[in-house]
């Protein structure tokens, strides 16, 4: 796998969620525009998430949704210099 990984807590206002984290690696990717890539794992299912392109409703800048390959989704938030803050 590689990468360097950190752990981000849920953020959102369902209070059984409240204890569950979120793994999210950060690898390289030559296809990537930066050339790194985040990936999370799923909280429910523990498989890698992929990032969903941006619909342009909704969306926030600070935001990225990903999907697992069995359909859950979450959004991964970030601040403005980009460190991780949290997962809904």
């Amino acid at each position: 796998m590689g990468g360097t990984a950190t752990k981000v807590r849920y953020i959102g206002f369902a209070k059984y969620l409240e204890d569950v984290t979120v793994e999210v690696r950060v690898k390289r990717d030559k296809a990537a525009m930066a050339g790194i890539v985040t990936v999370p794992t799923c909280p429910y299912d523990l498989k890698p998430m992929k990032v969903i392109p941006k619909s342009g409703y909704g969306t926030r800048k600070n935001e990225r949704t990903y999907k697992c390959p069995t359909l859950h989704r979450i959004i991964v938030t970030s601040s403005e210099n980009g460190e991780l803050r949290g997962w809904m």
